[in-house]
């Protein structure tokens, strides 16, 4: 027999106020910057990325994460996958969408404390710089930061949410946009295979929401997908996530707008409206296996 979930959940997105007006300012970047871990970290947030000067929206991968731990539900270490050497990457893309899995299998694993099982990222990160043209973000000074501040959970979230904004900045400068969109929907795509996973075996009502309000954020993956893909090379991967589309239409979204919340002390600006995801058991489960099966081609 199909329900629907009719569980309130609040979706917001943070604004930083008088941005503009800081970067000239080195105490107020580092300001901004001690704030970028615990932000990112906000289950309710949404990350705003900008291309070729129009903004997207998508959710931080931290978010999912924070979400999980959130339900005291236990870390899983069949999520994690690296990919070997009997195992090449088939091509271009494919390593592009890795990178952001690895992103999110850092983030997992310093949300629950397995520290030293991040280390084992670094080499398959490196590696795929190289093959992406990349390597001058990860440099030894990055590596080392990493080592310095393995037991230190908080340091380890702000260094790698840094990193990845870094890295992202630098991969537009460089007219790598294509590589930069790539890494967000590998992230997006990772992020959901997980929570769909733990959903699965917990039937928490909140993870089924969070899945539910993915809707217009994978209409927003597509987007920046569809963006770049000049010379057709994102084809194979755009046909999976437009099937995953194909499902999320059906799902119904109902909005309630709530005040803003203002804190003038860090000057961040909440804005928050109330999202209520109507889906049917059939209809999860449908999205659920699909979502596994596209994580599934793209990382196998």
């Amino acid at each position: 027999m199909s329900f629907s979930n009719k569980l309130f959940f609040t979706a917001s997105f943070i604004a930083i106020l008088a941005l503009n007006s800081c970067k000239n300012d080195e105490n107020s970047s580092a300001d901004l910057s001690d704030q970028t871990a615990s932000q990112e970290a906000n289950p309710k947030r949404t990350f705003n990325n900008a291309f070729d000067g129009k903004l997207y929206s998508v959710p931080s991968a931290l978010q999912t994460i924070v979400l999980i731990n959130s339900l005291a539900i236990p870390f899983d270490s069949t999520f994690l996958f690296i990919r070997t050497n009997n195992n090449p990457y088939p091509n271009y893309t494919s390593q592009a969408f890795h990178l952001g899995f690895y992103y999110v299998d850092i983030a997992y694993m310093a949300i629950y404390d397995q520290k030293g099982e991040c280390l084992k990222y670094l080499e398959p990160m490196k590696e795929l710089a190289i093959n992406l043209e990349t390597t001058t973000i990860f440099s030894p000074f990055f590596t080392e930061n990493l080592r310095s501040n393995i037991e230190k959970k908080d340091s380890l979230l702000m260094l790698f949410s840094s990193h990845f904004s870094e890295f992202d900045y630098y991969l537009k400068e460089h007219d790598k946009k294509n590589i930069s969109s790539l890494i967000l929907a590998g992230g997006w795509l990772k992020s959901m295979y997980i929570v769909s996973q733990v959903y699965k075996k917990n039937k928490n009502n909140l993870l089924l929401q969070h899945l539910g309000h993915q809707k217009h954020n994978l209409e927003t993956v597509i987007q920046l997908i569809e963006k770049h893909n000049t010379n057709g090379q994102n084809d194979d991967y755009l046909k999976h996530f437009t099937e995953l589309n194909e499902l999320y239409e059906k799902v119904n979204l109902h909005y309630e707008y709530m005040a803003p919340i203002t804190d003038k002390e860090n000057r961040v600006t909440t804005i928050s409206k109330g999202i209520n995801a109507e889906l049917s058991e059939e209809l999860s489960n449908k999205i659920i296996e699909c979502i596994s099966k596209t994580y599934s081609k793209i990382a196998n």
